[in-house]
């Protein structure tokens, strides 16, 4: 990973709650990927000092994941719904530390 002066938290592993059907699949020009996952190839990038980005949802607890999915249950079928449900289980965000991500950005601006 390229040194990136405000990410002060080590993302080389992380936990993330994931729900939607749109991901970014081609890094934008200039960006620096920051993490990656077998299902989320660009999970977190920045773009200099100006653009942080994620495709988590540090705002997401479980059981609304959960919630989302049964609402959709149909949209989704079966497989992806048992899956998603399966995945949730014993699963803790690190939506702290996505939150102190956040934070370093922020402040590095000042």
């Amino acid at each position: 990973m390229k040194d990136i002066p405000w990410l002060k938290e080590d993302v080389s592993f992380f936990t993330l709650l994931h729900s939607h059907k749109d991901q970014v699949n081609k890094l934008p020009d200039n960006a620096t990927l920051i993490a990656s996952t077998e299902k989320v190839p660009i999970a977190m990038y920045s773009i200099g000092d100006h653009i942080f980005s994620h495709q988590g949802h540090p705002e997401f607890k479980p059981e609304y994941v959960h919630d989302v999915a049964t609402i959709r249950k149909e949209v989704l079928g079966d497989k992806v719904y048992l899956a998603a449900v399966e995945n949730l289980k014993d699963k803790v965000p690190d939506n702290e530390m996505i939150a102190k991500c956040w934070i370093g950005f922020f402040r590095s601006k000042n």
